[in-house]
C-alpha cells in the first residue's frame, strides 16, 4: 500500500530501549520500538537551545510522521500508536533531519562504535 493510501490505524508497539545524544547541535531523545510484525519505529523528541519548542516525530525508516499515541489506559500501559500518512519529511529542516537519522544510525550499531550517543535505559 503507498504512503498516500495508507489508512491510519492504531498499533501496539513494544519500547525496547531509550537512547538521548547530542547530533549537530541538536539533543535527541528517542525510544526505540518494535511492532508484532517486527518493523522497527522511533518515538523521537528534538530540541537545541536557539528552538522556541519541541519537536516530536514517529520515524521508520527514513520517513519522519506525525503521530497520535495512547501510552497509558488505566494505569496499564499499552503504546498505541497511529502512525499518520503521508510522510511529513519535506516540512523539516534538513539539517533537523539529518541529525535524527544520524543518532538513529549510531544507535544503531553495536554499543561499542557509539561516540557521541548513549542509552539512558534499555
Amino acid at each position: 500500500m503507498s504512503d498516500l493510501t495508507q489508512k491510519p490505524a492504531l498499533t501496539q508497539w513494544i519500547t525496547k530501549s531509550h537512547y538521548k545524544g547530542v547530533f549537530d547541535g541538536f539533543s535527541v531523545s528517542a525510544y526505540k520500538s518494535e511492532s508484532a510484525a517486527g518493523e522497527i519505529g522511533w518515538d523521537v523528541t528534538t530540541w537545541k537551545p536557539s528552538m522556541v519548542a519541541l519537536h516530536g516525530y514517529w520515524v521508520i525508516g527514513e520517513n519522519f510522521h506525525s503521530a497520535k499515541m495512547q501510552k497509558f489506559f488505566d494505569n496499564t500501559a499499552i503504546n498505541l500508536v497511529e502512525i499518520l500518512y503521508p510522510p511529513i519529511n519535506k516540512y523539516i529542516e534538513p539539517t533537523e533531519r539529518a541529525a535524527v537519522l544520524k543518532g538513529i544510525g549510531a544507535w544503531e550499531k553495536p554499543r561499542t562504535d557509539q561516540d557521541d550517543a548513549y542509552v539512558i535505559a534499555g
